[in-house]
Parts: C-alpha cells; structure tokens; sequence
C-alpha cells in the first residue's frame, strides 16, 4: 500500500493537532496555578468549596476518616460561619484538573480556612501536599493543637485506644487465671484491680458516648431550626407573589371584559393606556437568603433558583395607543391573562414542596 504525498500531508497535520491539544493543556494548567482570586463561594462537604459551577479543593488538607458523620456537618458550619456573605480569596497551588484545581483559601478577614478547620480537628493534614511546604510548620502545629485539646477527630481517636487498653487487661485476667493455684493473693488482688480499672474505663466511654450524642442532638436542632426559619420566610415570600397573580388577573380579566363589550368605549380609546406584560414579583427575602439555603439543602436551593429565574425580570410596560383595533387589543390583553395563570400551578406547586421539606423536619 503506497502513501500518496497528499495523503503524507493529512497525517502531519493530524499529529501536529494533537500535540497542539497537548501543549494548551499543559499550558492551561501552569497558567492557573498561582492564580489568584476573590468570589462568593459555597461549602459543599469538608475541604470542597463550590462557585459558579466551579469546585475548588482546600490545600493541605484531607477529610478526616471517621463513621461520625457530626464532623462533617460541624466543618460544613465552620466554614459557612467564617464565610458569611463575604468573598472567599484563593490562590491557586495544583491545578492537574482544571475543572477542579487545589487552592489555599482565606476569608475577606485573611483567615485561613484549612488552618482552622486543622484546629478544630475536623480535617487532617495533606503531608504529600505539605512536603517542602513553607506552611507545612504551621499547619502541622494547627493539627498539633486540635490533638492536644482532644477536638473533633482525636477525641475519637483516643476513645479507640481506651478500648485497646480495655482489651489488653482483658486478655492479662486470662493469663493470670493460669496461675491461680501459684499466685492465689496476688491473682485475687490483680482481679479486683482490673475489676475496678474496666469499670472506670466503662463509665468514662459511655460519658464520652453521651457527650457526643448530645452535643450531635444540639447541633442537629441548631440546623433545623436554621433551616425551618428560612423556609417559613421562603414561604412567605411565594404566597406573597401568589397573591400578587391573583390580584393582578382580577384587574386584566375585567380590563378583557370592558375591550370584548362592544357597547360601551373601553377606557384605552378614551385616553390610552399602559398595560403590564406580568406581575411584579418580590424577591427580596430569595435574594438574602440564597446562599444559606444552597448549605442548607442543595436540592430545594436549585429547585428555586430555577423557579425564580423562570419568573423572568422586572414586568415590561406597553403603551395601548387610543388607535390600537380593538380586536389588537383583545389578543394582547388576552395573551396577559393566559400568561399570568399559567403562573399559579407553578406557585402551588412550588409552596407544597417548601412546606413539605418543613413539615419532614417536624
């Protein structure tokens, strides 16, 4: 099989497109490291931050391992807490995804967020990414701390090695009753003595147990109160604006009726007229409260976002000139009032589904 020069000719081209390919993605990728920037962003778990669609990895640190899921929520919080309404200002240190790159993030205040959420003991150090690190000294003290204090995860990293020491006296009783018939004062005394140490310890973990049941109880109650008061004042606002449809048919549907009565002049050939292609919805309490929801409830946070932004902008006004036909006029103010129904399904629909996320939290 002979190679036409023209044939020769597709084949470089075809490789030097993939190299190309290659070249810009290595380059996209050093360009984004040491990048800065300054945004509104989002907690969705432990050292993940959400923007625009764009999810950003905390830098030296790794989520910690633990069934207890009260320090996932707990870091959740913290972060939402030290965030606010404020921007979050990052630089970024990897970017081997570019659609998720690594960054040291800080609050508007300059806090850094990996570094306190070390302190609290609810992530771990990332001492791959450390290595070498200028920062790897003070994050390895903020991980220090939290361990010395005994916060978050390694208080129950040292509830784990109480059950080893449990395990270990265990095990010392059972040797100890092979030499019962040698050592019969000595046994009963170590008997007596592990007797008492087991229980001590026994107690101390059903207390630790209780302690952190309860405290998961506050903090659970903290979050649904949180969310239940959001919600009611979600609510309010969708009824409010149901209201608003409401009252705004009741106006266009007699305006319809004065245009389609031929006997009598309708006001808009008397003197004109505006008319108001939608109602004016309210959307103050949305606005202040979208990005609690969004670390609230992801889910419903998206549901009314979509919902709100279906609800288009601010109405627009239309002259209705004395000269307009009357037929002219019929179909516009006709077109109005089948578009402003068709909002009230859409409100009901949208009302049912927050007082059912209020009424599961009861």
């Amino acid at each position: 099989m002979k190679i036409t020069t023209k044939t020769s000719s597709k084949i470089l081209i075809c490789l030097s497109l993939v190299l190309l390919a290659f070249s810009s993605l290595a380059h996209a990728q050093s360009k984004l490291e040491d990048m800065r920037f300054s945004r509104i962003m989002v907690p969705v778990d432990s050292v993940t931050l959400k923007s625009e669609g764009i999810e950003i990895r905390l830098w030296g640190i790794q989520p910690a391992s633990t069934s207890e899921t009260q320090l996932d929520l707990r870091a959740l919080n913290l972060l939402q807490n030290m965030i606010g309404n404020g921007n979050v200002n990052c630089k970024i240190m990897t970017a081997t995804d570019v659609t998720k790159p690594t960054a040291r993030c800080s609050t508007a205040g300059g806090e850094d967020l990996s570094l306190k959420l070390l302190e609290q003991g609810l992530v771990i150090r990332d001492r791959r990414a450390l290595y070498g690190s200028v920062f790897a000294s003070s994050y390895q003290e903020a991980e220090d701390l939290a361990r010395r204090n005994e916060n978050g995860i390694w208080a129950f990293v040292d509830t784990q090695d109480k059950g080893m020491i449990a395990d270990i006296l265990e095990d010392e009783e059972k040797l100890a009753m092979t030499a019962i018939s040698l050592i019969l004062l000595p046994f009963m005394a170590m008997l007596i003595l592990g007797f008492i140490v087991v229980r001590s310890i026994s107690r101390l973990e059903r207390h630790q147990s209780s302690q952190a049941n309860t405290h998961y109880a506050k903090e659970r109650d903290l979050y649904n109160k949180e969310k239940k008061l959001i919600l009611q004042k979600v609510e309010t606002e969708l009824l409010e604006n149901k209201s608003r449809v409401e009252a705004f048919l009741t106006v266009y549907q007699e305006m319809l009726s004065s245009i389609k009565d031929a006997e009598n002049t309708p006001q808009y050939q008397r003197s004109g007229d505006t008319v108001s292609l939608q109602p004016n919805f309210s959307r103050i309490i949305f606005n202040e409260n979208v990005s609690k929801l969004s670390s609230l409830d992801m889910k419903l946070s998206s549901e009314l976002n979509q919902f709100y932004r279906d609800l288009g902008d601010e109405p627009e006004y239309v002259e209705l000139d004395p000269s307009t036909p009357r037929e002219d006029a019929i179909g516009m103010v006709d077109k109005i009032v089948s578009k402003a129904r068709d909002y009230l399904p859409h409100f009901d629909h949208m009302i049912s589904k927050v007082q059912g996320h209020m009424r599961h939290m009861d």
